[in-house]
């Protein structure tokens, strides 16, 4: 903003000028390069669980790195691309032709907007299509439990008729311990119960992960589609200008390149509207921790302050009881 501030007139040296043109477009390659290798994880996680289990915890944290360095790499052009001229304004080198920069304008397009938005939205589509299968196994299953569970009641049924049997021969042996044991009588009449059980909370559990990878696979494809509403306007009017410079204005490039910073921006918002009970709970967490915080200083300095008195008093009685003798 600064120096669209002074623009055209660049207040600092030729090397802080090839500097500062470097630096600002890495935040534009490596936002787009961050998008893929998030892309990358995603579907690892979901389509290549096992691969995505037996690789090593560190593969986003390398995924990350090699953005980076991809974004610090691809960023290098612009310190031989520009520099300061006679006049102080920032402008090209005289070895940059027309034809040069039309492609590395066509380059920067590429690789900002148009090939991380085709790659990210590829593995998006397997992440979707593996959850919707996933979704009808699911379904499928729970569809082919009532039959199962109709097993499980026959087999309960002839287990209470047997259980029922044996208990009344043994009831006319011994009647006398018919109230001893109700608890392991009540058991062996409900053999199926467990299972139901256990099987209740399987697809509880199931529910849960589904739920999580739908959220999950929202979010990300809710930040691949801002990624490219917002960077289209600029990406369109940088190549149009490339290569019709008179029918735009250079002035709405310049404003038109605002809304692909924006993105970033966007990117926490849009994690806080899928996650608006977590994002809740951490404010509140916070504002919390904050209000105890205080509170123990306060109570620090009371104690030295009450500290501080005893000892002030300690030091007059000290004083009176010398001067007494």
């Amino acid at each position: 903003m600064l120096i669209e501030l002074t623009a055209p007139t660049f207040h600092g040296p030729v090397v802080l000028c090839k500097f500062v043109k470097f630096l600002q477009v890495i935040p534009l390659y490596s936002s787009s390069f961050l998008l893929v290798a998030i892309s990358i994880d995603r579907y690892y996680a979901i389509c290549r669980p096992l691969a995505h289990m037996r690789a090593s915890q560190n593969r986003p944290r390398i995924y990350a790195v090699l953005a980076w360095l991809l974004a610090i790499v691809a960023s290098i052009p612009q310190i031989f691309i520009f520099t300061k001229d006679t006049r102080g304004e920032v402008a090209t080198e005289l070895s940059y032709t027309h034809f040069q920069h039309q492609v590395y304008v066509v380059f920067f397009n590429v690789a900002v907007w148009l090939l991380p938005t085709i790659v990210a939205g590829i593995l998006y589509c397997r992440v979707c299509h593996a959850v919707w299968c996933s979704m009808i196994y699911d379904d499928s299953y729970s569809f082919s439990w009532p039959n199962s569970r109709s097993v499980f009641s026959r087999r309960s049924l002839l287990s209470r008729s047997s259980t029922k049997f044996s208990f009344r021969s043994f009831r006319d042996r011994t009647s006398s311990n018919q109230s001893n044991h109700p608890v392991e009588l009540q058991s062996l009449s409900n053999p199926a119960t467990p299972t139901e059980r256990i099987g209740y909370i399987g697809s509880n559990q199931k529910e849960e992960q589904e739920k999580k990878r739908i959220q999950t696979v929202k979010l990300t494809m809710t930040i691949v589609i801002a990624h490219f509403v917002l960077w289209a306007p600029f990406c369109i009017v940088n190549v149009i200008d490339a290569f019709a410079p008179q029918s735009i204005n250079p002035i709405l490039a310049t404003h038109l390149m605002f809304l692909g910073n924006i993105n970033s921006v966007m990117n926490p918002w849009i994690w806080f509207a899928f996650n608006y009970d977590s994002a809740k709970l951490a404010i509140r967490t916070s504002v919390r921790e904050f209000r105890l915080e205080r509170q123990r200083q306060s109570q620090r300095k009371r104690q030295s302050q009450d500290l501080s008195m005893d000892i002030a008093t300690t030091a007059s009685m000290m004083h009176s009881y010398e001067n007494g003798l």
